[in-house]
């Protein structure tokens, strides 16, 4: 007999451009994972009611539910600590947006915190494999623009297809 396995169900912690990347790859590309709520941010209404999901007042709100195993953060840098520590202690699994946090005291709690709830804790770093900052990373190693002292990228993505924008 075939072991049924339950989906992992998922809440939203912001309802930022990432977290709209994160739904969309989620419900289209992968298997056994169920996007249950979201909270955070003045989009959280339009967000859920686009996906279907529930929209939950605040991020206490969403990581006190019984039926979320795991969040994934996506909110600005400076609160991205605080809501992976507030996850741990609800013993929530987490993806959290790079950069991890603002200070390496920040990142040293919040891996402190989920390793003592028995969590997981996993960064994304979603950009990395993107055409220009790929193509950046080969020039870089190859040596070919000889010594570099500083970097600015800047990148542009279109809006066209991408629901509410022409």
């Amino acid at each position: 007999m075939p072991i049924k396995i339950r989906a992992v169900r998922i809440g939203l912690v912001g309802a930022g451009h990432m977290n709209n990347t994160y739904t969309r790859c989620l419900l289209h590309y992968n298997k056994n994972v169920e996007l249950v709520a979201i909270a955070g941010g003045s989009r959280t209404r339009d967000f859920a009611a686009e996906y279907g999901i529930d929209a939950e007042h605040d991020v206490g709100a969403l990581l006190s539910r019984t039926d979320i195993d795991a969040v994934i953060i996506a909110t600005p840098h400076q609160v991205l600590a605080e809501h992976t520590l507030a996850a741990a202690r609800k013993r929530k699994h987490v993806l959290v947006e790079n950069p991890m946090a603002t200070s390496v005291a920040d990142c040293d709690a919040m891996i402190e915190a989920c390793r003592e709830a028995g969590v997981y804790l996993g960064v994304i770093k979603s950009l990395r494999y993107r055409g220009g900052f790929s193509r950046a990373h080969d020039l870089l190693e190859s040596g070919s623009l000889g010594t570099v002292e500083m970097i600015h990228f800047m990148a542009l993505w279109s809006l066209r297809g991408v629901k509410g924008q022409s």
